[in-house]
């Protein structure tokens, strides 16, 4: 591998802008698109790329992250992330280092397929009828096998690829953590990272467990923007199931059976022209019947803002879990920091946005009860400068503010005026780490998650059954803490405010 191709395949794992990297290592954007692209060659001065090898280990935080770094950097120890700065040097010297290609392992597996005769094969190994241009598979293994196959197919494509995925079939083959499972997940991101898309129908299980660990899986894939998750909203009678993934133009692996049948299931992956068009179709006509399970809104989109709006004045009550404090109690002179800070160009939009923002929040909390499960931050965090002031609509391009004790002092007892002038504003202090996201339920209704990200992602749940877990898992979590009435925690927020030394 080239430097070049090393360093981009760093900041596809880890999902980098070019624009974030810039800023952490202090250089321009356009350099770090060239130096993906293999338009620099290694640089001669690169101290950086231990400031930029550090944010990459800094960035790996699933599981899935770590091993692939790992194992690209030639690093056996899964221990190494406890000592980041030793592993970041290691990894800045792999990046300086020109390597030979490493053998894909999906490939590895495709070689070995194609390399088969069509002689009979022993149960859970892949065979090949005599047209060949179907290979047959059996049992889990060789549903791996099969999706492994298609997979590569798919990356071996010049142009972006349209993955079409559903199953109503057991997956457990799929989801089990195991390393099929990191080299499907890897194949996935690299469809994405060339521009392709993916649409997926899950099956809503009656398991809530099961429906919600499925979604768990896919959640980083949505944020990618490149998948369109949905659902069949009616009812089955889960009899007789089906598997079938399709690579459009390129081939399609399918399977059936009935009821709980699992073992020796044959999988069939064909490239036959005429078969993959006619499975694209029935994959096309099954999805017009369905309904999307998550609506994905990616900042800057006419979609986001719209999704805004609903996030803030739905006619119900609600719960919200939030790390910071709300917007429509901020200070005004920290807004007119904010906006000093944003690009010309967005400022009046933005400053719009916020207007009407806080005008809505403030009419809603005054019509519809809100639970806000919030974190207060420490002094010692808001005097060290660590806490950045949260929008949800900050334009790209604004650097972050942080707070100063005096602004985070006046944004709290703007909030406890709040609780004390709003009779359907209630607080529960929550104390316990950051969530890194921020989470309102709507009873009755739909579920609003964001994740704050350089550009920010919003999840729309609307199918009601998901919907629902989300608003009983935070009913039960605001009435599992501490009860507190009102007087007690307007209380603790003045008990807080005092240390600040700042004087109400």
């Amino acid at each position: 591998m080239t430097f070049s191709e090393k360093f981009d395949w760093l900041m596809g794992l880890t999902g980098t802008p070019n624009s974030l990297l810039a800023r952490v290592i202090e250089q321009d954007p356009s350099y770090i698109s060239r130096l993906r692209h293999g338009k620099r060659g290694i640089p001669k001065h690169a101290d950086f790329l231990e400031g930029a090898a550090a944010f990459f280990v800094e960035q790996c935080t699933t599981e899935y992250r770590k091993k692939a770094l790992l194992e690209m950097a030639g690093e056996h120890d899964p221990a190494a992330f406890d000592a980041p700065e030793q592993l970041a040097r290691k990894l800045a010297r792999w990046l300086m280092a020109e390597i030979p290609d490493r053998p894909d392992p999906v490939g590895l597996l495709l070689n070995d397929m194609s390399g088969m005769s069509g002689k009979k094969m022993p149960a859970k190994q892949p065979s090949r009828t005599a047209q060949g241009d179907m290979l047959v598979f059996y049992g889990e293994e060789g549903r791996r096998q099969a999706a492994a196959a298609l997979l590569a197919l798919a990356l071996q494509q010049d142009g972006p690829a349209t993955l079409m995925l559903y199953s109503d079939e057991s997956k457990d083959w799929q989801h089990e953590v195991s390393p099929f499972s990191y080299e499907w997940a890897g194949a996935l991101w690299q469809i994405i990272l060339r521009g392709g898309r993916i649409r997926v129908i899950h099956k809503i299980s009656q398991d809530l467990d099961e429906m919600l660990g499925v979604v768990r899986l896919w959640l980083p894939f949505y944020a990618s923007g490149a998948v369109e998750p949905y659902y069949y909203p009616k009812l089955r009678d889960g009899v007789y199931k089906r598997t079938l993934s399709v690579v459009a133009g390129v081939g399609a692996a399918f399977s059936t059976s009935i009821g709980q049948q699992s073992g020796g299931v044959p999988t069939f992956l064909t490239t036959e022209r005429m078969a993959v068009d006619s499975f694209t179709n029935e994959f096309t006509s099954y999805l017009s019947l369905c309904c999307p399970l998550v609506h994905i809104h990616a900042q800057g989109t006419p979609r986001y803002a719209q999704a805004l709006q609903d996030y803030v004045g739905r006619g119900a009550s609600s719960i919200l879990q939030t790390d910071c404090l709300p917007l429509v109690t901020a200070p005004e002179d920290m807004l007119e920091a904010l906006y000093a800070r944003t690009p010309a160009a967005e400022r009046e939009p933005f400053r719009r946005f916020c207007g009407e923002y806080r005008q809505r929040a403030a009419q809603h909390v005054n019509e519809h009860d809100l639970f806000h499960l919030l974190r207060l931050e420490s002094p010692e965090s808001i005097r060290g400068g660590k806490v950045l002031f949260s929008c949800l609509n900050l334009p790209a391009g604004t650097p972050p503010l942080a707070y100063t004790p005096r602004w985070y002092a006046e944004h709290l007892r703007n909030t406890l005026q709040m609780l004390e002038d709003c009779a359907k504003y209630h607080i529960c202090i929550l104390r316990e780490e950051p969530a890194g996201y921020t989470v309102r339920a709507f009873e009755g209704g739909e579920v609003f998650i964001l994740r704050e990200s350089p550009a920010n992602i919003l999840f729309r749940v609307t199918e009601s059954t998901m919907a629902s877990a989300f608003w009983d898992f935070l009913v039960h979590k605001r009435d599992s803490m501490a009860r507190t009435n009102r007087r007690q925690t307007a209380t603790a927020i003045r008990e807080l405010l005092e240390q600040f030394e700042i004087p109400e």
